[in-house]
């Protein structure tokens, strides 16, 4: 019996397998494998959303009510694996792809019978693709490709109700081929999955992706972690039929996507420490009077690689970010099915497609501007990181100190009671005397206090002699050289 060898478009490992019993599942990460032979699971409606799709615009219709519906595999000269490199040679650049004011954005190759548009639109999302470049062809007999290069989605996990655009091969297909036939009512004919060594290409792009992210780690200051990596290639031809008419479209993709994020040891160390000395001081008794809740220990960043991409816990973290990678989207639309022939040379087609000089220099400038301006954003970034670990280790110098005076405070605190308490006897007291005496009581302007008949509602202060006192009715004016006394309550 012979062996197979494939890669996991999960976790990108490599695995050996017997031939006649091909696995369902990885080996490593447990989920699901999609071979060659063998359909595709159905598309599923809740996840479709008419507002945001990546095929072209002048082909989106709005979708009917039905999935799309697998078929067996056909077993004739259209159906097979995946096409080889040797099989899909590109030829010389025979074509140029100008956009509508005539600039060449593309160059590459083209069948006979087909002439080609381009479109350059700008999308500064990062500063590595500022432009999404589109290439359009088309033929006397209606067959057209399209292809676009390079986009790229960046979500930040760490904000509320931030919309994960992420999906899967399957589902990503699906949504495009909904949109560009203007119908769910479709199914899916056969799949072309990437070749060997497509395959290797796209494990060892994922290999790299995680050591340019892991290595921008900063000893204790700041670490980087992979939480989740994905990625996936091939395509998928349907069938869909509207007003009785057939429709063909085979959309081909290549997927690459990153969940990942920081954190700083240092500062977690700092937060366990001040949570493990909150719970010491509770459990001695000796709650503080502000409601705190206390976290045991510094919490695990969550790697668990049989978590679904895009799903992993983000505490611990200080960034949590999904970079989300399309390289190609490239579609072949027709009125018939197409051939094998046909497919080769839409292949051919993609894989020929290069920008073109003067769109590259306009691009490197475009980048050159946007990588300054994120160096700044990223160097501002660190100082605020840097300001916020000291800024805690300087909170936790003073929490320390705060709670070693807990007692001393607690203690001058019940001294100020036991004191308010002395002074609402003394003042009941004196009620109680100048009720029983009829006075009332006054404060001279030097803090000793004098009693006064209750007959006089106002009492002054001689200023050059503070032993003469002078009583008074409500209405009498402040006399010159007197000072008013204030009555005790």
């Amino acid at each position: 019996m012979g062996t197979q060898t494939r890669f996991c478009i999960y976790c990108g490992r490599k695995f050996e397998y017997d031939e006649n019993r091909p696995p369902r599942f990885c080996l490593y990460c447990g989920k699901q494998m999609i071979l060659p032979e063998q359909n595709a699971p159905a598309h599923d409606d809740s996840a479709h959303d008419d507002s945001e799709h990546d095929a072209p615009e002048q082909n989106a219709h709005e979708p009917d009510s039905e999935p799309v519906q697998p078929a067996a595999d056909l077993r004739d000269n259209r159906s097979g694996g995946a096409f080889r490199p040797e099989d899909i040679t590109v030829p010389e650049s025979n074509a140029e792809f100008l956009s509508s004011a005539g600039e060449r954005i593309l160059t590459g190759w083209l069948p006979d019978g087909f002439s080609g548009s381009a479109k350059a639109e700008q999308s500064f999302q990062t500063p590595d693709f500022p432009f999404l470049l589109w290439a359009y062809a088309k033929n006397a007999s209606g067959a057209s490709y399209f292809c676009r290069k390079e986009r790229i989605y960046s979500i930040n996990k760490l904000i509320p109700n931030t919309e994960n655009p992420f999906r899967p091969f399957d589902a990503y297909l699906d949504e495009n081929a909904a949109s560009v036939l203007g119908t769910n009512r479709i199914r899916l004919l056969k799949r072309i999955p990437a070749s060997a060594e497509s395959e290797k290409k796209l494990y060892e792009t994922l290999v790299k992706h995680r050591q340019q992210i892991e290595s921008q780690s900063r000893g204790n200051f700041i670490q980087y972690a992979v939480q989740g990596e994905y990625g996936a290639e091939g395509g998928k031809l349907y069938e869909a039929e509207t007003a009785g008419r057939k429709s063909y479209l085979f959309l081909y993709t290549v997927m690459v996507a990153d969940e990942f994020g920081s954190f700083s040891p240092m500062l977690l160390q700092s937060q366990a420490r001040t949570n493990q000395m909150l719970m010491n001081f509770q459990m001695r008794g000796r709650v503080p009077f502000f409601n705190m809740p206390v976290q045991q220990g510094m919490p695990a960043i969550d790697t668990n690689p049989n978590v679904p991409f895009g799903s992993h816990r983000t505490d611990g973290m200080t960034t949590a970010m999904i970079v989300w990678l399309i390289p190609v989207l490239a579609g072949f639309q027709s009125d018939t099915l197409p051939t094998e022939a046909e497919l080769r040379d839409f292949y051919r087609f993609i894989r020929s497609l290069k920008t073109a000089p003067e769109t590259e220099r306009l691009i490197g400038q475009v980048k050159e501007q946007l990588i300054l301006r994120k160096m700044a954003d990223e160097q501002q970034a660190a100082n605020i990181m840097g300001q916020m670990v000291r800024d805690q280790q300087r909170s936790f110098d003073r929490r320390s100190a705060i709670m070693q005076d807990l007692n001393d405070h607690r203690d001058a605190i019940f001294q100020q009671r036991i004191a308010a308490d002395n002074a609402a006897f003394d003042r009941r007291s004196r009620l109680q005397h100048e009720a029983i005496m009829g006075v009332d009581t006054y404060i001279r302007t030097d803090g000793t206090t004098v009693e006064a008949d209750t007959r006089f509602d106002r009492v002054f202060q001689r200023d050059n002699d503070p032993t003469l006192l002078l009583g008074a009715p409500m209405t009498a004016d402040v006399p010159f050289g007197w000072t008013e006394l204030e009555k005790l309550k």
